[in-house]
């Protein structure tokens, strides 16, 4: 059987790969912006980067956490990664402790990176210094920002999952239906998930305090165990590749 570790690793090659050239074309992305703001200001000084370092990295982290929930999908599916001699639960794991790394990987490198340009050049705004930064204040909702990704990855994969086993089991007439019948109930789970939203612009922007970041830390841990539970049972049951 092959270990959870090698499987990892085999995960973790391309995505780590796809990861840095994400990273490259929001640095790519920050210096030509520099260049065009300098060359119509003809000054270097009152450059405010920051706001583009910042833009450039949410619009990259947006597109990255788009792509590795397409490679994270892509497993459940094709013979390569499902033939592989491990165990679904260890496949499972493996798969999203590889995307999960590229996430803290990218996230980490754009925060250095803006770091070191607020050193370089501080901001008005901001004056970050690495001494004064409260770091103890930005570890909730850096934790919680991790655990909401993953947790829509895992609800994808549920989506993903319910509907193909569905269609192994149902004749072709029905299956389209039932399909529609499950994104209806999975639209009603998200519509409520999202009304929570304002909590958590609250908890992000505001002034968050332990209890509130224990029932968001909790809350969230206990949903994605829950939905992984239920995806590693279909997969193992009832998941069926289609390439």
């Amino acid at each position: 059987m092959t270990s959870l570790m090698t499987t990892f690793k085999t995960f973790l090659r391309p995505r780590f790969k796809t990861t840095s050239a994400f990273l490259i074309a929001t640095f790519v992305a920050t210096i030509i912006s520099l260049i065009i703001i300098v060359w119509n200001t003809h000054s270097f000084k009152n450059t405010n980067i920051s706001n583009f370092i910042l833009m450039y990295a949410a619009i990259g982290g947006l597109a990255l956490f788009i792509k590795l929930a397409q490679n994270i999908e892509i497993v459940w599916t094709h013979n390569y990664y499902r033939l592989i001699p491990i165990s679904e639960t260890k496949l499972y794991l493996s798969n999203f402790l590889a995307t999960l790394v590229c996430l803290i990987y990218y996230s980490g490198v754009q925060v250095i990176l803006f770091l070191l340009w607020e050193l370089i050049l501080p901001t008005a705004q901001l004056q970050i210094s690495l001494f004064s930064l409260p770091w103890l204040r930005l570890l909730p909702p850096a934790i919680v920002s991790v655990l909401l990704c993953l947790f829509w990855w895992v609800f994808i994969s549920l989506i993903h999952m319910a509907t193909n086993a569905t269609a192994a089991f149902l004749p072709n007439t029905r299956v389209r239906l039932v399909r529609w019948l499950i994104y209806l109930v999975f639209i009603i789970i998200f519509s409520i998930l999202i009304s929570q939203f304002n909590r958590l612009i609250q908890f992000f922007f505001g002034n968050p305090d332990n209890a509130s970041f224990l029932m968001l830390f909790t809350g969230l841990s206990l949903l994605i165990v829950i939905i992984s539970a239920i995806n590693i049972y279909l997969l193992k049951r009832w998941v069926e590749t289609t390439a």
